[in-house]
């Protein structure tokens, strides 16, 4: 490639990590003549996928200390590697970050955020957040079912399971 773009450093990272070649992406990231949130948050995602989570908070901590301002994926990637290697201190830091860059109305991180509450057993805190969600998906949803399904909750799951049927309806959903 003649011209390479932190755009195609990135491409190549992602396909990379994708084909589980983790070794040759950590090759080509430090060959990066310059420092990229998106060409790292590839990498920490790439991380992620592949179950090398400290891998993952190690991309973001040097994000960090470069400057770099993490955007949502960035966060929500680290709130999975987070919840991935059982790194609940973190990602309540994380956490504090999410807040204070103003993605805590993001799909993507609302969803994330509800899985590390659940899986740090805070039930509630799970559901505040998906009760002020501005709008949901199908993760946010079914997150919520499988949590209640694997308590042992099955009318729990059903109730939310009628709430998402009642609320696609609302939308107009068939």
């Amino acid at each position: 490639m003649p011209e390479r773009t932190a755009g195609s450093w990135t491409v190549m990272i992602d396909a990379l990590m994708k084909r589980g070649r983790v070794d040759d992406a950590v090759e080509l990231l430090e060959k990066i003549p310059f420092r990229s949130v998106i060409a790292s948050t590839a990498a920490a995602s790439g991380f992620v996928r592949n179950g090398l989570f400290a891998e993952a908070l190690l991309v973001f901590r040097g994000m960090l200390a470069s400057n770099l301002m993490p955007n949502e994926v960035t966060l929500s990637c680290a709130i999975k590697a987070c919840v991935g290697g059982r790194e609940f201190a973190l990602a309540r830091s994380v956490v504090g970050l999410i807040v204070k860059t103003n993605f805590e109305r993001n799909l993507s991180v609302c969803n994330s955020l509800i899985t590390l509450h659940l899986r740090m057993g805070d039930f509630w805190s799970a559901m505040r957040v998906f009760d002020e969600m501005e709008e949901r998906d199908v993760v946010s949803w079914t997150t919520l079912i499988d949590v209640h399904a694997e308590m042992g909750d099955l009318k729990g799951a059903r109730r939310v399971w009628m709430k998402c049927l009642r609320e696609m309806r609302s939308r107009g959903a068939p």
